[in-house]
């Protein structure tokens, strides 16, 4: 077929795709939702600890456990109703290929848990320091503890958080990378504890804990863009802290940990955030391989979609009416998606090369990957 005649079939200048009306929005609904996620806590605490008081006589019978227990219990079902509210069904969605295609490339993440735990194990039992005697009870706890941690940190800071930033600065890899950086940077910054006495050790330990805590969240990020949605960081989130509070929960109280250290032992924790950092490299190079796979993408809050009549003149693409499950890849990663099947004309083969996975829409990103040279380019901004 001549150029000419594949123009009149596939004008190239398609419609200006249609955005959703409160994708403009989301953005400061989002960093709304992301202040809230703090706010809330403390009527939540304090209403528990009043509780506690009226019931039990007072704050202490309840117990440092029980209290984390209880916030984190409503941390996550305030997560969950926020994600429901700024993108419906669509950020809770995963199918089992999407999750194991984001666990496959964190092999090297599990081994580096799983070595922090046989560190701590025997390090502890090297220095004689013997297990507490409620240390199964402890497990229990921290266990579903970190379950709660790992849907609300998630839900938050990539759910809510980096789905906000996407659709403003995802047009480009270049701003996907940059929601990513903000969003792990943020994501950083929660995790410091800051102390009153800013010694050159206490220092140390805060702006350690900030970029350690930071490529763990560029990591998160780099599960959560390139398998589009939050189950895959919220498993490995969930693993990780189990690894570290659990094994130390043996010897110690896992709920009264704080990330600074001002006895005479700083310096050493000063030490296991520089081995820490070293280590975690790699996982951020994987993020960042993943992502750059994946952008631009617009996340999981939002979407943009091409009038019904513009993808078909565009592409003479002739819809069924019928919904079908379609293969298409986007940007290279590996994805399944449903929508109404799309049907191109014979007389323009090898149009789109329709081989994929993820949610896709008519005239969204995913729609319009794997041209054929022939095909004309997408609208600006969604080059893959």
């Amino acid at each position: 077929m001549d150029s000419e005649t594949v123009e009149q079939v596939l004008p190239s200048s398609p419609e200006k795709p249609h955005i959703k009306p409160y994708r403009k929005h989301c953005l400061p609904l989002g960093f709304l939702a992301f202040i809230g996620s703090y706010l809330v806590q403390f009527p939540v605490a304090f209403v528990i600890a009043l509780v506690s008081v009226l019931a039990l006589g007072s704050t202490d019978a309840l117990g440092l456990d029980w209290l984390t227990l209880l916030v984190e219990f409503f941390l996550v079902v305030y997560t969950v109703i926020v994600l429901f509210l700024l993108g419906g069904s669509k950020p809770f969605k995963c199918r089992v290929a999407e999750f194991l295609n984001g666990l496959k490339g964190s092999l090297y993440f599990v081994i580096l848990a799983l070595l922090l735990v046989v560190y701590t194990l025997v390090g502890n039992l090297a220095s004689d320091v013997a297990p507490t005697a409620d240390w199964p009870i402890v497990l229990i706890k921290v266990f579903f503890l970190c379950i709660m941690v790992g849907i609300y940190e998630e839900g938050i800071f990539r759910g809510v958080l980096l789905g906000c930033l996407l659709p403003r600065m995802s047009k480009s890899k270049a701003g996907v990378f940059g929601a990513v950086f903000i969003a792990s940077a943020i994501f950083g910054i929660a995790h410091v504890s800051f102390s009153e006495a800013l010694s050159p050790m206490v220092l140390s330990q805060l702006v350690l804990k900030f970029l350690q805590s930071g490529m763990l969240g560029i990591f998160f990020c780099g599960l959560a863009v390139s398998t589009g949605n939050i189950w895959p960081g919220v498993f490995a989130h969930a693993f990780w802290d189990f690894a570290l509070m659990g094994s130390s929960g043996v010897f110690e109280d896992p709920f009264e940990i704080s990330y600074v250290d001002t006895s005479s032992t700083g310096w050493a924790l000063v030490a296991f955030y520089v081995v820490m950092i070293v280590i975690q490299i790699p996982t951020v190079i994987t993020a960042i391989m993943r992502i750059a796979k994946s952008a631009p993408t617009c996340g999981w809050l939002a979407s943009e979609q091409m009038p019904e009549a513009g993808v078909h003149e565009t592409y003479g693409a002739v819809s069924t009416g019928g919904v079908s499950q379609v293969d298409v890849v986007q940007n290279g990663s590996s994805q399944t998606t449903q929508f109404d099947s799309q049907v191109v004309p014979q007389s323009v083969p090898n149009t789109f090369d329709l081989v994929s996975t993820q949610e896709a829409e008519p005239g969204s990103a995913a729609w319009y990957a794997r041209r054929s040279p022939d095909a004309p380019p997408p609208p600006k901004g969604w080059q893959g």
